[in-house]
């Protein structure tokens, strides 16, 4: 199995345990293929080894490290064993546990998709993309901020969803969506219940007992509720969700709008205003970064514990603000969205546009 980003890595995939190949085909089925895809040699190889359960050295979840070198170790205390070292100029060898777990290799993989693209001029960014009436915008947010809700909103609006929750950023404006998939949670779908349909029986199950509780129908704590909803979490095809065949390919961003949620609830309304490069590359990298950290940590640990050196990972705070910022001034329009939890979608997409529309 192989997973070929443009030009920015080539991944080899050796003889994955059915879990692993399905999982990662339904994340990345655009890019996976035959062999007659990678050109050359490889420049990630991922290899499957089976390891009995050994007590966990952990430096701090999920990082640890042995006599035989780092790993990451998932909730099973099951290991992905790695070494950074030359990262950036060599062939970098993931040695993975078979039972480990698949949505947590999926996670490195996105790091190291991440990390590859430095030396191409790219970064990470933790963002979601839509094209609507001709402009292309992304939307880079922390976790949980409301990226997703804007976006079926946009969606409900005849808009083509580009990308849900991560992309690659280049410093001339352009970007790479990498994952076909959506990320919903439970207020996605309380906010936009005709997607009801399109997700599986157990969750549609679920979902109806919370409509049930919610409606003083069963006497629970709010805290037992609360924990209920969080079990909500489904990924979907875009294309399920859009009718429309995912295509990933470099696409010129017109719009970069910063999602900030405020932490006073009471307040209200969807705000934009205008925001300088300087301070927007510096909010994004913040979150990039976060989002990256498990993999900017590990190779931490392995540089002190191992001696592994990389001078691009060892920059790489710097080189992701310089690149987001050298992006932001190849990008017409730059915004900074400030709303409460409590926000509407549909607000939301008219200010975003009405600002859009008058810095043209």
């Amino acid at each position: 199995m192989n997973i070929c980003i443009k030009e920015i890595t080539q991944i080899l995939i050796n003889d994955p345990p059915a879990v692993h190949e399905k999982f990662l085909k339904d994340e990345f089925y655009f890019a996976s293929g035959d062999d007659s895809k990678i050109i050359g040699e490889p420049d990630v190889v991922i290899n499957f080894f089976d390891e009995n359960k050994e007590r966990i050295n952990a430096f701090k979840s999920p990082l640890g490290n042995d006599e035989r070198g780092f790993y990451w170790f998932d909730f099973n205390k099951r290991k992905c064993r790695a070494s950074f070292h030359n990262f950036s100029t060599s062939k970098f060898e993931v040695s993975v546990d078979k039972s480990f777990n698949p949505n947590f290799l999926y996670k490195i993989i996105e790091y190291i998709i991440g990390a590859r693209s430095i030396n191409k001029g790219g970064v990470f960014c933790h963002s979601s993309a839509v094209k609507y009436k001709d402009k292309v915008y992304l939307f880079p947010a922390w976790r949980h901020v409301g990226k997703t809700n804007i976006l079926l909103e946009f969606l409900r609006r005849g808009a083509e969803i580009i990308a849900d929750d991560g992309v690659i950023l280049f410093q001339d404006g352009t970007f790479l969506p990498y994952s076909n998939r959506i990320h919903l949670l439970y207020y996605n779908l309380t906010t936009h219940p005709n997607l009801l349909d399109k997700i599986d029986e157990s969750n549609l199950r679920l979902m109806k007992f919370l409509e049930c509780s919610e409606g003083n129908d069963y006497k629970f704590q709010k805290n037992t509720i609360s924990r209920l909803k969080e079990l909500i979490r489904i990924r979907l095809p875009l294309e399920l969700v859009t009718g429309v065949k995912y295509e990933a390919d470099l696409i010129k961003a017109d719009a970069i709008i910063h999602l900030t949620r405020l932490l006073d609830d009471n307040l209200s309304g969807f705000k934009v205003k205008s925001i300088t490069s300087d301070k927007l590359s510096d909010m994004v990298s913040q979150a990039s970064l976060f989002e990256t950290s498990y993999f900017n940590d590990g190779y931490i640990l392995d540089s002190v514990v191992n001696g592994s050196f990389d001078p691009t990972l060892q920059s790489s705070k710097e080189i992701v603000k310089k690149y987001l910022y050298n992006a932001s001034k190849n990008i017409k329009i730059l915004g900074d969205a400030f709303f409460s939890k409590c926000f509407k979608p549909a607000e939301a997409v008219n200010e975003i546009v009405k600002y859009a529309n008058e810095k043209r």
